[in-house]
């Protein structure tokens, strides 16, 4: 405990840097970091209020660099609770109802909660199982019974949204957290054939040559079709 609280004695000693830190994530980063500590007993109640009155701050200046930053810390931290019940929540069987998932994923999908909730779970070290329940949300549709038009809707929505939920994922903190591991089926998912084949990442060199870019002219004259028929959609 010691040895923490000595370590933060030099850190207040980094007032450029902790200003720096304060401006980019817009927030005190080391008062926060405090109180995490003192939570897991690193430090003292003592310590951690010693050091908190000794910090210096600088005035804040609202920069083109921080005006879109991410969700700050004191975000991510109050959405911790909030992963694991989607966990939770995806775990159980919607078999039966499998509207409720839509709510859900629409809840998620509101405004930068769904930045928020994977910067939490990147932080709680749930990221893999995050990602991993959402590629089997992803396979989920694949085993809803009834084909009336209601069950495709949601059969449809399902698999969409959770398809571009896991693009995102892999966009922001890269393949390797979808494919470290291996499926727990022994199956691979649609979405890791997909991803090793298909999605583009920054030095990986794609297939040309492979069947998924040499569709058939038929299956995409009648996908434009349909697009053009839709009320919903049209290409311009």
């Amino acid at each position: 405990m010691d040895d923490v609280n000595i370590a933060f004695q030099y850190l207040l000693q980094l007032t450029p840097l902790l200003d720096k830190a304060d401006q980019r994530c817009n927030c005190d980063c080391l008062g926060m970091l405090l109180q995490e500590c003192n939570k897991l007993g690193l430090l003292s109640d003592s310590n951690t209020t010693c050091l908190t009155s000794k910090r210096e701050f600088s005035p804040r200046l609202k920069t083109a660099e921080n005006a879109n930053i991410q969700p700050n810390p004191g975000l991510i931290l109050r959405a911790e609770p909030t992963v694991t019940n989607i966990l939770k929540t995806v775990d159980a069987d919607h078999s039966k109802s499998p509207e409720g998932l839509l709510g859900v994923l629409g809840h998620m999908l509101s405004g930068k909660s769904l930045d928020l909730l994977l910067a939490a779970a990147a932080a709680t070290g749930k990221l893999k199982s995050f990602a991993r329940k959402f590629i089997k949300l992803n396979e989920f549709p694949k085993h809803i019974s009834g084909e009336g038009s209601k069950s495709a809707s949601v059969r449809a929505l399902l698999f969409d949204i959770s398809f571009l939920m896991l693009c995102h994922v892999v966009q922001t903190y890269g393949s390797e957290v979808i494919l470290s591991d291996p499926s727990p089926s022994g199956e691979t998912p649609f979405f890791e054939t997909w991803l090793q084949t298909c999605m583009p990442e920054e030095g990986k060199t794609l297939n040309p040559d492979h069947p998924c870019f040499r569709p058939e002219p038929g299956k995409v004259e009648s996908l434009v079709t349909l697009l053009n028929n839709s009320s919903e959609m049209k290409l311009v």
